[in-house]
């Protein structure tokens, strides 16, 4: 399976639009469909908390400046519940709005959660990565995409895919 981000930016205007539901698919070889669908979902929950309605404009900044909408499913009163810590839920859904943001930018997916210590959050690369990590590593190493962005809605909040040292 391939991840086609094309497919979940719609165009009716000039703005792209992306929607959180596309994390859910499980087409990235690192991403899951069950763990993609938590991180939208926290994305949704926090969004809502700050009182955004799906379709909120985003304006990024960094490497390349850009506005997009970001949609969502509704939230329901479960889903609050279950990510009520909103700190958690916060990184984890700044981590899915990121990922959907980079792989767009840069054509590449998530092929692997990084082990702490490496100072990056996600190994991406193409869509057809298969192998273990070891057999892979030194490929990734020299290929990885070096990208971080900073998301802002409402507050500022930082979203990376990699981390910068300050």
């Amino acid at each position: 399976m391939s991840f086609d981000v094309k497919t979940h930016v719609a165009s009716t205007s000039k703005t792209p639009r992306f929607n959180l539901s596309a994390l859910a698919e499980g087409t990235m070889p690192g991403l899951s469909s069950v763990y993609g669908a938590q991180l939208a979902q926290a994305a949704a929950v926090c969004l809502e908390n700050r009182e955004h309605k799906s379709g909120v404009a985003f304006h990024l900044v960094g490497i390349k400046a850009a506005q997009f909408l970001m949609e969502w499913p509704t939230v329901d009163n479960q889903a609050r519940r279950s990510h009520n810590d909103l700190q958690e839920a916060t990184e984890r859904g700044a981590y899915g709005v990121a990922i959907l943001i980079v792989c767009d930018l840069t054509g590449m997916v998530v092929v692997e959660r990084s082990a702490k210590g490496l100072g990056f959050d996600y190994w991406l690369g193409d869509d057809d990565q298969d192998g273990d990590s070891d057999e892979l590593f030194a490929k990734k190493r020299a290929s990885r995409c070096p990208v971080s962005s900073r998301v802002r809605a409402h507050r500022p909040r930082r979203a990376c895919v990699r981390k910068r040292s300050r």
